[in-house]
């Protein structure tokens, strides 16, 4: 028994001593490269790359003409139409930027520049306005999380129907516009009935 406990305590201090190393020496390896010697990008990075975001321009209030109606089913109350002449893709940091204009039961037409970062399934809001004012900019935008239901549903449908494929942009522009403007009916109920 006695020799149990020996071997038990030189087996407990082994896993001290190897866990130790690795704890302290770990990091150390991984801020500057990994087992292959390629240099590991930092959190939130893009092509090895810290991500930084574009210069946004506000784009002009959108024209009845360049609407493209979008179906949600989460809320079949409200009506939805991205403004087809605001849509703007930018590799360099992994957004799509557009104009949605969400219409309520009741008339009122509320108005959003946004843009979907297709890497952290965010969202961000530059400007909004009501009815026919010009879009203002927005005091505070920051990045927030996309959610699945509620207010936020037409974020999350554009999300996985139309703007990104998993973490990168869906195509090019002309692909989305292609989406937004005749949809495949058969991705979108399929979500719908289930």
């Amino acid at each position: 028994m006695h020799q149990f406990l020996q071997n038990a305590r030189v087996a407990a201090v082994v896993y001290l001593l190897v866990t130790g190393f690795f704890l302290f020496s770990l990091p150390a390896i991984a801020d500057e490269e990994d087992i292959f010697g390629d240099e590991i990008a930092p959190f939130g990075a893009v092509n090895s790359k810290a991500w930084q975001e574009v210069a946004v321009v506000i784009p002009a209030r959108p024209v009845k003409d360049n609407l493209a109606k979008i179906q949600i089913f989460e809320m079949p109350r409200y009506k939805y139409y991205i403004d087809i002449a605001s849509l703007s893709i930018s590799a360099k940091d992994n957004v799509v930027r557009y104009t949605v204009v969400i219409e309520t039961p009741t008339g009122i037409k509320n108005v959003f520049y946004e843009g979907i970062r297709c890497d952290t399934r965010e969202y961000k809001l530059y400007a909004s306005a009501i009815n026919d004012q010009p879009l203002k900019e927005a005091f505070v935008s920051r990045w927030h999380r996309i959610g699945g239901g509620g207010v936020s549903a037409f974020r999350d449908n554009l999300f996985n129907y139309y703007l990104c494929d998993n973490s990168i942009i869906n195509g090019k522009r002309s692909d989305i516009v292609q989406l937004l403007k005749y949809p495949p009916g058969d991705f979108i109920e399929e979500d719908a009935t289930e």
